[in-house]
């Protein structure tokens, strides 16, 4: 039987303060992902700009591939990994000019290691 979100050990379900550096954009954002059987998805904006993150939950629950993309960036691939605690994830927005951090948090404001040492 395939396990459905309910069964994930650690859920991506929910809020999350969002960042993202990339060579091609810069991201800080409250969103929230949606989680359907092994799948997420998120859309939110930023400004005007439309944007959308879908991707596949692993077996276990603890990391998500898939894409992002908006009407300025035509994909970056993502890998995210979510802490033991759950509390935070952090992760790769990778694309042809480079990659860079994507990471998360449930509440608290501060950026979790690796994205402190990243702009925006």
């Amino acid at each position: 039987m395939q396990p459905t979100a309910e069964t994930f050990p650690l859920a991506w379900d929910g809020e999350w303060n969002v960042w993202i550096a990339n060579p091609k954009i810069s991201i800080v954002n409250r969103v929230n992902f949606v989680v359907i059987d092994n799948s997420v998805r998120s859309t939110w904006y930023e400004g005007t700009r439309q944007v959308i993150l879908e991707g596949t939950v692993n077996v276990d629950g603890t990391t998500i591939t898939g894409v992002f993309w908006n009407s300025d960036v035509e994909s970056l691939s993502v890998n995210l990994t979510l802490d033991p605690s759950g509390s935070f994830f952090t992760g790769i927005a990778d694309s042809d000019t480079g990659a860079g951090q994507f990471c998360g948090t449930r509440t608290d404001p501060k950026r979790p290691d690796p994205c402190r040492t990243e702009s925006p």
